[in-house]
């Protein structure tokens, strides 16, 4: 089965962030099959079992200066939710940990959640080129959580 890992503050090609070779490394010991990157912002998708992307957020936090959290969520899952929310200026999704849910209200100066659900915010930026989807979960929440726009989610 495939599925999207997103790391949190993983930006590669930026200081404290493995580069692609070495988390293409990290997926391959793990077993993952067929990797593939999407930007390079920390969203990878790759076949096999979910559990495999925090093996591999457990071995790059011990090999590289990276250490955060990462939400795994099913390809097909993260295709359906961003084809019923299609419009990709302003509109990030957020995601979390799974076991948490949110849903309007909630807004902070300058972004309002959409809409939301068990471990993901759809969140409308309301000042462009400013993702406050992040802050404004984890604030709420007290969680770890990371933000994809929707147009990223679409080159899935």
């Amino acid at each position: 089965m495939s599925h999207v890992a997103l790391f949190r503050n993983l930006n590669q090609g930026q200081s404290g962030s493995p580069m692609r070779d070495a988390l293409a490394a990290a997926f391959a010991t793990e077993g993952a099959g067929d990797v593939r990157f999407v930007r390079g912002n920390g969203t990878v998708v790759f076949d096999g079992d979910a559990s495999l992307a925090n093996a591999v957020a457990a071995r790059l936090a011990a090999t590289s200066p990276w250490h955060d959290v990462v939400h795994v969520r099913s390809l097909d899952w993260v295709r359906e939710l961003v084809a019923s929310n299609a419009d990709p200026s302003r509109v990030e999704v957020t995601f979390f940990d799974e076991s948490l849910s949110v849903a309007p209200p909630l807004e902070a100066r300058r972004c309002r959640l959409l809409d939301g659900g068990a471990g993901f915010a759809i969140v409308l930026n309301l000042v462009d080129r400013v993702s406050d989807g992040t802050p404004l979960i984890e604030k709420a929440l007290g969680v770890r959580a990371t933000s994809r726009g929707v147009g990223t989610l679409q080159l899935l």
